[in-house]
């Protein structure tokens, strides 16, 4: 069994914000792989393909996301191996993918609950960049992180978004068929350079 949490926040005023990202991508795999995430279990919305894979969406609060991942975790007796956090991160550029296998949780709320509730950070990740927090206009502070997470992408920013969806359900197709290496290996670039290998790059 993989399963796959996205993180986010439950509620319709939270539905498109950067902070959501990782319940956008359970949607699009459930669409993409005809799973329908429409039962709920532990906190959480769900759905199933036979004992090959759950897709998770806590319906938590995204700082108490850990106690429903470890609630399915102890579930199915899965090994941490076997677990893909999908989370947004403004540390990186928008449109950049990043699998890891293991680490920290980068100040990001969702993963130090998981990491907290787990006993643990040797699960994978894969972090999507959403763009860091810039200045306030006629101000000489910066914008506030939390507030910048839990506002929507600029409209200009939507079409990489979309491309940025796609690329990560493929994406996690990837990891829960040839695993992390395979995934990191494949995936770990900007969604404006997939399909590019390095050396197409250099010459660009």
């Amino acid at each position: 069994m993989k399963i796959i949490v996205g993180l986010g926040n439950p509620g319709r005023n939270y539905k498109n914000n950067r902070h959501n990202l990782g319940f956008r991508i359970i949607d699009g795999l459930s669409g993409k792989l005809d799973i329908p995430v429409d039962k709920k279990k532990f906190n959480s919305e769900y759905g199933k393909k036979k004992s090959e894979m759950l897709f998770v969406k806590p319906t938590t609060f995204m700082n108490d996301s850990g106690r429903v991942v470890a609630a399915w975790v102890n579930y199915y007796r899965v090994d941490l191996k076997d677990l893909l956090i999908i989370c947004d991160d403004f540390t990186l550029d928008l449109g950049l993918l990043r699998f890891r296998r293991s680490g920290t949780h980068g100040g990001h709320n969702g993963l130090k609950s998981v990491i907290s509730c787990l006993g643990s950070n040797q699960f994978s990740r894969l972090r999507m960049g959403v763009g860091g927090p810039g200045k306030i206009p006629g101000t000489e502070f910066t914008e506030d992180p939390a507030d910048y997470v839990l506002g929507d992408f600029a409209d200009d920013e939507k079409g990489c978004v979309v491309k940025m969806i796609s690329c990560a359900c493929d994406a996690v197709v990837e990891f829960t068929g040839n695993g992390i290496d395979d995934a990191m290996n494949n995936y770990n670039r900007h969604v404006e350079d997939m399909g590019i290998t390095a050396k197409e790059k250099k010459q660009r």
